[in-house]
C-alpha cells in the first residue's frame, strides 16, 4: 500500500473492568502493521487499575486518545469513542476489551477498500480462543460460510443471507471494519426503532444498504469465550431475540431484503424456531422481566403473520 496515500483508521476499544484482557486487546492494536492509526479507549471502570496500563502504552505509543469517566453507562461509554475520533479518520474498527487483533488486520482490509470503491464493510473469518488465549473449535456461529480465500459479496445478497438464516456470519463489532461515510454519523441501530440495541448486525445492515462487502477467509481476529461474556447471560439472549424480531419487523415493513412473502417466512420460520427455545427456557427457568413479555408480544405476532400467504406489515411495538 502506497504510504502517502493511507487514510487514517480509527480502532474503539470501550472498556469497563477487565485491565488482564484489555491490556491484550490493546496490544493487539498497537501492534498492527498498518501505521496511520489512532486508538480510542473509554474505560468506565470504577478503579484505575486499567487507567495505569495505558498510561505505561502511552509511554511508547502516542496515538492513544484515553479517557476515564467511572460509572459511565454502557452505551454512553461507547459513544465516547465515537465522539472522539479525529475528523479525518476514514475507516473504524472496534475492538472489544477481551478480543484480539491479527497483526496485519487493518493493513489487508484498508487495502481492500483501496481497490474497491464500491464496499462499505470488510470483515473476515474470526477464530475462537478461550480465557487463556488456545484456539477453540469453530461454533456455527463464527464458522466461514465460504471456500474462497477472498470474496466480493453485493450489499443486498450479504443482508439477505444474514436476515434469512438469523446468523451473524458477517461477524462482532471486533472483526469488521468499515467506511466512517456510509454510517451518517451514528453507529447504533439499522433504523433507530430497536428497543434493545444490538451493536453489530443493525449497523452491518445499515451500511450494506450503502455498499457491497468483503469477506476475508482468513483469522483476521480472535473472539474469546470466556465466563463472563455478554453472550452467555440470559437477560442478554432474550434480548437479542426481540432485537431480531425488530430487525425482521423493519425489514418487512420498509422492503429492505426481505421484498416479497416468501423472504419473509423463510426469515420468520428461523427466528421463531430459535424464539421458541428461548421461551421454553425462560418457563423452565421461570424467568420474568419486561425484555420477556416484549419477545412473548414479537412471538404471538410474528407468528400470527407466519400462517398468513401474504402477510400485512408486522405490527407488534413495545
Amino acid at each position: 500500500m502506497d504510504l502517502e496515500n493511507k487514510p487514517l483508521v480509527s480502532i474503539l476499544i470501550p472498556t469497563h473492568e477487565r485491565p488482564h484482557y484489555f491490556a491484550l486487546a490493546l496490544a493487539s492494536a498497537v501492534n498492527q502493521t498498518y501505521d496511520n492509526i489512532e486508538i480510542i479507549i473509554s474505560d468506565n471502570s470504577s478503579g484505575d487499575e486499567t487507567q495505569k496500563l495505558v498510561e505505561e502504552f502511552k509511554k511508547t505509543y502516542k496515538n492513544i486518545k484515553y479517557f476515564h469517566t467511572p460509572d459511565l453507562p454502557m452505551w454512553d461509554n461507547w459513544q465516547k469513542c465515537w465522539d472522539n475520533m479525529s475528523d479525518d479518520a476514514q475507516y473504524i474498527n472496534f475492538l472489544m476489551d477481551d478480543d484480539l487483533f491479527a497483526p496485519n488486520k487493518i493493513e489487508y482490509m484498508a487495502a481492500q477498500f483501496l481497490s474497491n470503491p464500491d464496499i462499505s464493510l470488510v470483515t473476515s473469518y474470526r477464530k475462537l480462543i478461550d480465557k487463556d488465549g488456545n484456539f477453540l473449535e469453530d461454533k456455527d456461529f463464527n464458522a466461514s460460510p465460504f471456500t474462497d480465500k477472498l470474496l466480493h459479496v453485493k450489499g443486498y445478497e450479504a443482508g439477505l443471507h444474514f436476515l434469512l438464516t438469523g446468523k451473524n456470519w458477517i461477524g462482532e463489532p471486533t472483526t469488521v471494519l468499515f467506511n466512517r461515510e456510509y454510517t451518517d454519523g451514528f453507529f447504533k441501530g439499522w433504523v433507530g426503532d430497536e428497543k434493545y440495541l444490538i451493536l453489530d448486525y443493525p449497523l452491518w445492515l445499515r451500511l450494506l444498504e450503502k455498499g457491497d462487502m468483503i469477506y476475508i477467509n482468513e483469522p483476521l481476529s480472535f473472539f474469546r469465550l470466556h465466563d463472563e461474556n455478554d453472550q452467555k447471560d440470559f437477560r442478554t439472549i432474550v434480548k437479542g431475540s426481540v432485537s431480531m424480531a425488530l430487525t425482521i419487523k423493519n425489514a418487512w415493513n420498509n422492503k429492505k431484503y426481505l421484498d416479497s412473502p416468501d423472504k419473509l417466512h423463510v426469515s420468520q420460520f428461523h427466528w421463531i424456531r430459535e424464539a421458541t427455545l428461548i421461551i421454553a427456557n425462560c418457563y423452565e427457568d421461570h424467568y420474568k422481566g419486561e425484555e420477556f413479555d416484549d419477545l412473548l408480544l414479537a412471538y404471538k405476532d410474528m407468528c400470527e403473520r407466519y400462517i398468513e400467504k401474504e402477510p400485512d406489515k408486522l405490527s407488534f411495538h413495545f
